[in-house]
């Protein structure tokens, strides 16, 4: 029996109705995109900046502005850092939230109900996440220019 055929034997149908349309995974790819080119650019800010780059978004942000706060070299732009850190690790959480409740969504779908699930609410924004993630994208790369210039060019 395959999936298909288990769901709706199961009450699939009634199940995909009652959770909402399904995930825009075009709109989610370009996010994921968006997503890889933040953490891609947050890291060429931090090495340029002479910090150690691991983790996700939050922890390269947070890096970045500790090292920018901590040089007279960036000191005039310890203000954007700082800013970019704090909104970074909000947008993290924002995205968290929001694969949270795709996948329990995308399960629901399916008709698996899950122990602890929190209640179906009303669709994550996606759009407005991926426009937050642009917006940060941009403006980080703005700031590896900055820091690039203030270096001498070099990174």
């Amino acid at each position: 029996m395959s999936a298909v055929e288990l769901r709706r034997s199961a009450g699939g149908a009634a199940t995909h109705a009652a959770s909402g349309p399904a995930t825009d995974y075009h709109a989610l790819g370009a996010f994921t995109e968006t997503w890889a080119f933040l953490e891609l650019f947050l890291g060429r800010c931090a090495e340029t900046a002479g910090a150690l780059v691991e983790g996700d978004v939050s922890a390269r942000a947070e890096a970045l502005a500790r090292v920018v706060q901590a040089s007279p070299e960036f000191a005039p732009l310890a203000g954007k850092a700082c800013t970019l850190a704090r909104e970074a690790a909000d947008l993290a959480r924002r995205r968290r939230a929001l694969l949270e409740d795709l996948a329990y969504a995308s399960l629901r779908r399916m008709g698996v109900e899950v122990c602890n699930a929190p209640p179906a609410g009303p669709p994550a924004g996606l759009d407005a996440l991926h426009m937050s993630a642009c917006d940060l994208v941009r403006r980080t790369v703005l700031l590896l220019g900055q820091l690039k210039a203030r270096r001498g060019g070099s990174a």
